[in-house]
């Protein structure tokens, strides 16, 4: 008798033990739920962040070379279609010596291929690329020229022609349902300024809301 009082204790533990465990299966799985969604846009968003901030790291190195050589370095740049939707920036950094252009050692180097594959699922566009002026030609190039003096100028054609500039921006989103995640802004300034911030403008003029 007492041994079969003691299989049945057992039994009734062993059996209040699996209820438990699959309530905290459950448990799991509903968080997992919740959690998921909110680790996708978490990701996605990194990289927007991440994005910009390589840009703006890459201009800086620009300027830099610029004031440490005491000559101009042109940031050649522009954005492309992505083969899966959106348009996907690149940008090189060049000197312009006895009338030809010469790639720099270590220099900043993206093409529209890599920037997809560095940034899955983000979307890169310039949105304003001087002085308040309309969105630059998808496809087409332009010039950023940093001078030695720590200014930035703008160019359609390369040196040596070249003009002022007051602001230039990028738009770093996601490639599908942009609203849904955050936005930043790369942003250039005549005057030399640099900086990268999220934005909640939809369109001109660009401003940041955060750094």
């Amino acid at each position: 008798m007492v041994a079969n009082r003691s299989i049945k204790t057992r039994s009734r533990m062993m059996g209040f033990t699996v209820v438990e465990l699959m309530v905290v299966i459950a448990i799991i799985a509903i968080a997992a739920a919740v959690a998921i969604p909110d680790l996708s846009s978490w990701v996605v968003d990194s990289r927007i962040r991440e994005a910009a901030g390589h840009v703006e790291e890459d201009m800086q190195w620009a300027r830099a070379y610029a004031l440490k050589t005491d000559q101009p370095v042109y940031f050649q740049t522009g954005y492309a279609s992505e083969s899966h939707g959106g348009t996907a920036c690149w940008w090189s950094a060049t000197v312009y010596e006895n009338g030809i252009w010469v790639k720099l050692n270590n220099a900043p180097d993206m093409t529209a291929t890599l920037f997809q594959q560095r940034y899955p699922g983000v979307s890169c566009r310039y949105v304003q690329l001087r002085n308040g002026s309309p969105p630059p030609t998808l496809g087409a190039f332009y010039y950023l020229e940093f001078y030695p003096d720590g200014t930035v100028l703008y160019s359609s054609t390369g040196a040596p022609t070249s003009y002022t500039l007051t602001q230039g921006a990028l738009l770093l989103t996601a490639r599908t349902d942009p609203a849904k995640y955050v936005q930043w802004l790369s942003l250039y300034y005549g005057a030399g300024e640099l900086r990268s911030c999220v934005t909640q403008n939809v369109g001109a003029p660009y401003s940041c809301v955060q750094s």
